[in-house]
């Protein structure tokens, strides 16, 4: 499977009514992914988090933010 997106950001819709998607990036500054989130208002997201074990393999988690 290849991935294209870092991060996904969702919104409440015009009418309070929906969830959807408010912006889609492929930045992966994780400062960046922060300056998307609102100072005064509520987002969701998820964020591909990718780390390095001790043995130097990468390994991905998906994280879920309810801002």
């Amino acid at each position: 499977m290849s991935k294209t997106l870092k991060y996904i950001t969702f919104k409440l819709s015009d009418n309070k009514k929906e969830i959807v998607v408010d912006n889609k990036s492929t930045d992966t500054n994780y400062d960046n992914f922060l300056n998307d989130l609102p100072s005064d208002g509520c987002k969701w997201a998820v964020y591909d988090f990718e780390y390095k074990l001790e043995d130097g393999s990468l390994r991905n988690k998906l994280c879920f933010f309810s801002w």
